[in-house]
C-alpha cells in the first residue's frame, strides 16, 4: 500500500476542506517518521494518524480546537496504540 491523500482524507474526513497542500506537506512529512521496515502492514496507518496530529497541533487544527487542555489529539492516542504494536517484539503465549 502506499500512503495517498485521497485516502487520508477519506478515514479523516474533518481534514476534507483543508488545502491539498498542507495535507500532502503534513503527510510526507510524517512519512519521515514512520520506518515501513519496522512498522509494515501498519505503516500507511501510522502516516496518516501522525500526519493528522500534526496538522490538529498547527494553527489551523488549534482554530478548529483540535487539541485538547492537555495538548493532546485522538490522533496521537492512536498513534502510540499502533506504534506500541508495531515495535513491542516477539511475544510467547
Amino acid at each position: 500500500m502506499a500512503v495517498t491523500l485521497g485516502a487520508f482524507t477519506t478515514q479523516f474526513k474533518e481534514f476534507q476542506g483543508v488545502d491539498p497542500t498542507l495535507l500532502q506537506a503534513q503527510l510526507d512529512a510524517a512519512a519521515l517518521s514512520v520506518d515501513r521496515t519496522i512498522w509494515g502492514a501498519k505503516a500507511d496507518q501510522g502516516t496518516y494518524y501522525l500526519a493528522a496530529h500534526m496538522l490538529a497541533l498547527s494553527p489551523f487544527g488549534q482554530n478548529a480546537r483540535m487539541v485538547d487542555a492537555k495538548g493532546q489529539t485522538t490522533y496521537w492516542v492512536h498513534f502510540r496504540r499502533l506504534r506500541s504494536e508495531v515495535t513491542s517484539g516477539f511475544r510467547v503465549s
